[in-house]
C-alpha cells in the first residue's frame, strides 16, 4: 500500500508540472460527469424504467463504475 500511495503521489507532482493543462483536465472531467448526471436525469424525467432499471439503479451504477475509474 506504501508503495501504492507514493506512485500517486508521483504521478500527481507529474501532473502538476503543466498547472494549467491539470485543472483543464479537471474541469473537463467534472463538465462530464455532470453532463452524464443531467442526462440520466433528462431522460428518466421522460420514461419511469429501462429494460426494468429506475433512476436510482442507473445513478447507482453510474457512480459505481466512477469509483472504478477514479482509482486508475
Amino acid at each position: 500500500m506504501r508503495v501504492y500511495l507514493k506512485m500517486m503521489v508521483l504521478n500527481l507532482e507529474s501532473q502538476m508540472q503543466y498547472k494549467i493543462s491539470f485543472f483543464m483536465t479537471v474541469l473537463g472531467q467534472f463538465i462530464t460527469a455532470f453532463a452524464g448526471l443531467f442526462s440520466i436525469n433528462f431522460i428518466f424525467e421522460h420514461v419511469n424504467k429501462i429494460y426494468g432499471f429506475n433512476y436510482t439503479d442507473v445513478i447507482f451504477v453510474l457512480c459505481d463504475c466512477g469509483f472504478v475509474f477514479l482509482n486508475w
